[in-house]
């Protein structure tokens, strides 16, 4: 049998969010501050991963959804935003797989920093300049989901 493995650098300028529990829909934070990445212009493409740690998920009531969301935008502030990837984490018993979510784990959400931007013609595209997480609660919540999110940009 055959393993693959990835080793990832923690930078701490691409963190997307600090270890801690989130019990409603919130962006990520680093030391209590927005987190952020900047591609450095708005035409800057770039390929990533963003590894996802998690000690703590919440599924006591069985339904508990955590949508991580990666959002893409053109501002700082994330006034406007599309998003790039998502993944569900929590109880998914009919919402996908038919498993929970375990206490702990890593996940990789692997994308790219392009929008489409014109859903009606398919043509147009256009490269994000700011990456951010964000979590989206639903559910009879009450610790949540306790999870670090860092993106490590592909060469």
């Amino acid at each position: 049998m055959a393993h693959q493995t990835q080793n990832y650098t923690m930078d701490t300028f691409n963190r997307l969010k600090s270890a801690g529990a989130v019990a409603a829909d919130a962006a990520g934070t680093v030391a209590g501050q927005p987190a952020y990445v900047d591609f450095g212009g708005p035409l800057a493409y770039a390929e990533f991963d963003v590894i996802v740690d998690w000690t703590a998920c919440e599924v006591d009531d069985g339904d508990e959804v955590y949508l991580l969301e990666l959002q893409g935008s053109d501002s700082s502030t994330f006034s406007t935003y599309h998003v790039l990837a998502e993944r569900r984490f929590g109880a998914l018993s009919g919402k996908g797989p038919a498993a929970n979510t375990p206490p702990v784990g890593r996940a990789v959400l692997r994308g790219d920093n392009l929008a489409l931007i014109d859903s009606a013609s398919g043509a147009a595209v256009k490269t994000m300049r700011y990456l951010r997480a964000y979590l989206v609660v639903q559910g009879s919540v009450s610790t949540g989901f306790d999870y670090s999110a860092s993106l490590h940009p592909k060469q």
